[in-house]
């Protein structure tokens, strides 16, 4: 009773996926000045409700009020600055991607260059880990942490690595350290990467 013509099934949108598969699963309110995203969504009992509010406001829009575009220029910069004085630089290619970890100013004056880079190397792990969640990055993924000699330092940053990718709803391991010294990271790709919706130039 169908022509040819006729849809019988459709997959749901890349953006309700993507917060159909959100790590937090639970959002306190989702606002869209989309109409058309604002109705797709309403369709869906996940989605609807008291939370989900269609923004309006001609004058001002949800960009300038809530500064998405420059969030998003800063989630997918590849320099990362650390607290520390530290930083990432985030390189991905085709067939993987690599964190390098650099000490920039940090070391300026330090005298005990093993706990200076051990502190570094600390707070590299948890924004590199928290960078992977926001950026969505998955397959191999390769961290370039600073050189250190004790052995203790290494395994303590391998834990805090381990401690949080716990935090990760996607399947992510730690599978070792390279003779070289680079960490090797596996995480499982369920959705695209944050850089593949940000195709508008001015991002």
């Amino acid at each position: 009773s169908r022509t040819c013509f006729t849809r019988l099934y459709s997959s749901p949108f890349e953006f309700s996926k993507v917060i159909r598969d959100s790590a937090a699963g639970i959002f306190e309110r989702i606002i869209t000045d989309e109409p058309e995203v604002y109705e797709l969504l309403k369709q869906n009992p996940h989605f609807a409700g008291e939370n989900l509010v269609l923004y309006e406001d001609a004058d001002y829009s949800l960009d300038k009020l809530l500064g998405i575009n420059s969030k998003l220029k800063k989630a997918l910069n590849k320099h990362v600055w650390l607290k520390s004085g530290g930083s990432l630089v985030i390189e991905p290619t085709e067939a993987l991607t690599v964190i390098d970890v650099n000490t920039e100013k940090a070391i300026t004056g330090k005298r005990n260059r093993e706990t200076t880079f051990f502190k570094i190397n600390q707070e590299a792990a948890r924004e590199a880990a928290r960078q992977i969640r926001i950026r969505n990055l998955s397959g191999i993924i390769l961290i370039d942490f600073i050189d250190m000699e004790e052995e203790e330092h290494v395994r303590t940053i391998l834990q805090e690595l381990e401690n949080e990718f716990r935090k990760d709803s996607v399947k992510t391991t730690v599978v070792d350290i390279t003779k070289l010294g680079l960490v090797e990271i596996t995480r499982m790709k369920l959705r695209k990467p944050l850089s593949a919706f940000c195709i508008n130039e001015s991002l």
